[in-house]
């Protein structure tokens, strides 16, 4: 079970994960799936990303084996349509088709696409975390990204960005 202190520095982390990677000014609406990724992509220690500290990159591994909801209040400055599991399923990151993601802009106008998140990984100083997170706006625009912040003061930074896959 997460203690309270995690979950904030977890709000705080995806509030500014979301706000540098996914917001761009244009963005009227973001739509999360409410469910967080499982990212166990079975790698080892070895293929840690560069500039990622092993003890952060193992806290990731471990903590992003299992789901769970994102927290609320993780962007309190855009409207955020939550996606519930099934409802992510039947939208057209599930089927990929033209005329899906068509549907899709229509019903939610103005939105940065479909974004998927996985759970928060802290180094053990909780100084540094790291997130695997996605977005899919169309058949051919998506992209899977391990993102490294590092907090300064109160406020969390993304300081590397390993992308993983992009269509």
């Amino acid at each position: 079970r997460r203690t309270t202190s995690e979950v904030e520095c977890s709000v705080a982390v995806y509030r500014e994960l979301l706000r540098q990677a996914y917001v761009e000014p244009e963005t009227q609406l973001v739509v999360l799936d409410s469910e967080l990724l499982v990212f166990d992509d079975g790698w080892s220690d070895s293929d840690r990303p560069r500039g990622l500290d092993s003890q952060a990159w193992r806290a990731f591994r471990t903590a992003s084996r299992t789901g769970g909801r994102v927290p609320s209040g993780v962007l309190p400055a855009v409207k955020v349509i939550w996606l519930p599991r099934g409802d992510v399923e039947a939208e057209p990151g599930a089927v990929a088709r033209d005329d899906d993601w068509a549907a899709f802009h229509r019903r939610y106008p103005g939105s940065s696409g479909l974004i998927q998140l996985s759970r928060v990984g802290f180094s053990p100083d909780g100084r540094s975390a790291v997130v695997y997170g996605t977005v899919a706006r169309g058949p051919l625009s998506a992209a899977s990204h391990l993102f490294v912040l590092r907090r300064t003061g109160s406020r969390w930074c993304v300081v590397h960005v390993h992308e993983l896959g992009i269509a």
